[in-house]
């Protein structure tokens, strides 16, 4: 009784821990941050999805307790850049990547693209 009380607290505490970690880690995110800087702040996506040069990547982390709802984050890129982010929850139970948003393309956010001209000549 006691290992199972004792193996109960830890993998409640280790869901505590991933979860403050991808809310910890998104704060760091900003418009004008690399797909290269996104994979060594957060590591590889558990969903990509791509239309033309948009491209979004998922996150989650599943909340085992049952006491939290699982945290979503997507991190939208143009060109291999940010340009956006967006979190949501969800309350469903089961591991988080069964419940992935599907992205709305209209949603993309808006991005500034810079055009530079040689005036040298």
């Amino acid at each position: 009784m006691k290992y199972m009380v004792l193996a109960i607290l830890i993998i409640f505490l280790q869901s505590c821990t991933s979860q403050s970690a991808i809310i910890k880690n998104s704060a760091h995110i900003v418009p004008g941050m690399t797909g290269v800087e996104i994979l060594q702040l957060m590591g590889e996506p558990q969903n990509r999805q791509f239309k033309d040069k948009n491209e979004v990547w998922q996150y989650c982390s599943t909340d085992y307790s049952g006491f939290q709802a699982d945290h979503y984050i997507l991190v939208w890129l143009f060109e291999g850049v940010v340009t956006g982010m967006q979190s949501y929850r969800n309350t469903q139970f089961g591991p988080c990547e069964r419940f992935f948003r599907i992205i709305h393309w209209e949603d993309v956010p808006d991005a500034s693209i810079e055009i530079r001209q040689d005036e040298s000549n």
